[in-house]
């Protein structure tokens, strides 16, 4: 299992790298640890790792911090730039054959379909993304994407299986000794039981959850003390829920996180409403009308104005209720019209980028069955050649072996016809004859290694010249 090691480790390691591709790894590492609880820091680092990776044309380098920017625009719900980075890390980390750290992108580009509500791709992602997870022993990975699809199911409605992840995850989580993760767990889990209606066990997760310090700041478990309040009211006591959506708005006043504090006032509001508190309900939704107006959040300013419908038609106030639903009926209209733009533009560029990425792996593997082509025809035509250097050389040797043979031969008959007579003539010894033999015999190897030279150097001066090399020479 990899080394956990604090951020302050991480920073050591780094400022100990001394190569280039050694502190890119570094700040991609301190990156991803940071991406969820210093999103400003983690992109810094992340955008001058991928920077320092295409200078360098380090792809491991760039596959993992592409995933990481890919996250942190995500969550700026720039959905489009994410599929592009998150793909691209998938396309470089296929490439280098990293396939343990593809699991991470997976994951995000399954979160991505999530909130574009497509629910059965986001589920085909998590899935490949957790075998891939379980298969390299990364339970801390394995743990985030068990928790989104326990999400995916309570979805479909299939509390059963949604559970049976949801507790799979918080075992890892647990094991693992990873609060925020274990917090984050117990909150979606309470999340599923609350929507199938099982009070009892929601309230029983939320507490859990909220008894864990969120790393992220004082806001780190709002949807959590949001959910109780909701928990409380679907069991009519509205005094509680109201206490908690006080603390709750006062988090959200106190660290300006003006939002929140929208939400947390409709809610309010709504609470307020159904306790026929009209008028204090009618002062929250009109300072939450104010604010959500100058910043422009037209999806809460939709529901601002159902909840003054309602209070208007409980009062009896036709007009007003009558101004609100018209209200209503342009702000949907607008809210509905953008989101299927926003909708349809992304699925087109998801479908553009997908094909893209799909284009570029076939190209990869085109290239890589004729490099393979290529390398074996290589293979083959060395072999062949060399084969037919072998032959030729045999060929040489044996017409070599001929020449030397008919040397030989000539050597003999001179020898017999004229040496031997005048050797005889000037002397009787019969050695003197025999030492003649035994030296042209001798001369018979150096002659034929002479002439097999001589044809080998021709035969490979023709070759040079691509010429035939003995048209008259056979087998």
């Amino acid at each position: 299992m990899e080394e956990k090691l604090t951020i302050a480790q991480l920073e050591e390691k780094l400022q100990q790298a001394t190569d280039e591709f050694t502190k890119i790894d570094w700040q991609n590492r301190i990156a991803f640890e940071l991406h969820h609880i210093d999103a400003a820091r983690s992109t810094s680092l992340a955008e001058a790792a991928h920077q320092k990776s295409s200078d360098i044309h380090y792809e491991k380098g760039l596959a993992d911090s592409l995933s990481i920017l890919g996250f942190h625009k995500l969550q700026l719900s720039d959905i489009e730039q994410a599929f592009e980075y998150l793909l691209r890390a998938i396309y470089f980390y296929k490439k280098t054959g990293a396939q343990k750290e593809i699991s991470f992108p997976l994951y995000i580009l399954g979160i991505t379909h999530s909130r574009l509500s497509n629910y059965e791709k986001a589920l085909d992602l998590f899935l490949e993304s957790q075998k891939i997870s379980a298969a390299f022993g990364d339970k801390a990975q394995e743990a985030k994407t068990l928790i989104n699809m326990a999400r995916i199911y309570s979805y479909f409605k299939d509390l059963p299986t949604a559970i049976q992840y949801a507790l799979q995850s918080l075992a890892y989580a647990r094991e693992l000794k990873d609060q925020e993760q274990e917090r984050y767990t117990l909150m979606v889990t309470g999340m599923i039981y609350l929507n199938a209606n099982d009070f009892e066990h929601s309230i029983q997760y939320f507490n859990e959850s909220i008894q864990i310090p969120a790393l992220n700041g004082e806001l780190g478990n709002h949807i959590t003390y949001s959910r109780i309040a909701k928990w409380h009211e679907k069991q009519g006591q509205y005094d509680i829920a109201l206490q908690h959506y006080e603390k709750l708005l006062n988090t959200a006043i106190r660290i300006k996180h003006t939002y929140v504090q929208v939400v947390t006032m409709i809610d309010m509001g709504s609470c307020y409403k159904k306790i026929h508190r009209l008028q204090e309900a009618k002062r929250m939704l009109q300072e939450a009308f104010v604010i959500a107006q100058s910043k422009d959040y037209k999806g809460l300013l939709l529901d601002i104005h159902k909840e003054f419908c309602d209070i208007f038609k409980a009062e009896q106030n036709y007009t007003e209720a009558f101004a609100h639903l018209e209200q209503v009926h342009a702000l949907k209209e607008e809210v509905y019209n953008s989101e299927t733009a926003a909708r349809i533009k992304n699925i087109l560029v998801i479908n553009q980028l997908e094909s893209a990425a799909k284009d570029a792996e076939i190209e990869r593997l085109r290239n890589v069955e004729l490099k393979n082509a290529n390398d074996e025809l290589d293979r083959t035509n060395k072999e062949l050649t060399e084969t037919i250097d072998e032959l030729t050389r045999v060929r040489i040797s044996k017409f070599a072996t001929s020449l030397t043979l008919l040397v030989a031969i000539g050597l003999f008959i001179l020898s017999e016809g004229l040496l031997d007579p005048i050797v005889d003539s000037y002397s009787q010894n019969v050695w003197i004859n025999l030492a003649s033999k035994l030296m042209i015999a001798l001369l018979l190897k150096p002659i034929e290694t002479f002439f097999e030279k001589l044809l080998l150097s021709y035969a490979a001066k023709r070759k040079k010249e691509n010429k035939k090399i003995f048209p008259w020479l056979r087998s």
